[in-house]
Formats: structure tokens, sequence, C-alpha cells
């Protein structure tokens, strides 16, 4: 039971980066930081990627974002 999925799952469980989705276009990577350190999350990351359209400006929705710990990590992702 569970099979492939449940395997997914528990890897998904094991990952200190993870992907932030449904962001308005407007939102710049700078309010992505601000917003996560408002959120009880300063200094519990090292990395964040928040794509851009070049010819327009506007972010894609979602950023990549790398906590330093797994138990950071798993706090984000029972957060959002």
């Amino acid at each position: 039971p569970g099979g492939a999925e449940a395997g997914a799952e528990a890897a998904e469980e094991d990952q200190t980066t993870l992907m932030l989705r449904n962001f308005p276009d407007a939102f710049t990577r700078t309010a992505l930081v601000n917003f996560l350190d408002s959120e009880g999350f300063r200094a519990a990351y090292d990395f964040v990627y928040f794509p851009i359209r070049f010819g327009r400006f506007v972010g894609f929705g979602y950023a990549i974002v790398n906590f330093i710990t797994l138990e950071e990590a798993r706090r984000a992702r029972a957060h959002f």
C-alpha cells in the first residue's frame, strides 16, 4: 500500500528546499524575503530564488527557498 507515492511523500519530508507558489505577479524577491522574515523565518533560510519575466519584470508566481535545517523546512511546510 502506498507504493511510489508514499515513497515520494517520504522523500519530500526529508528536503530542505521548498517551492512556494501562488504569489501575485507584482510580488518581488524583496517582498518575499520580508514576508518570510515577518512570518518568523528570519535567519532560517540561506537561499531564495524568485524568477521574473525579464520583458515585463513580473514574477512567475513561485519561489524556491532553501531552509538551513530539516526542522526549519518542516516548520515552513507546516506553516505555509
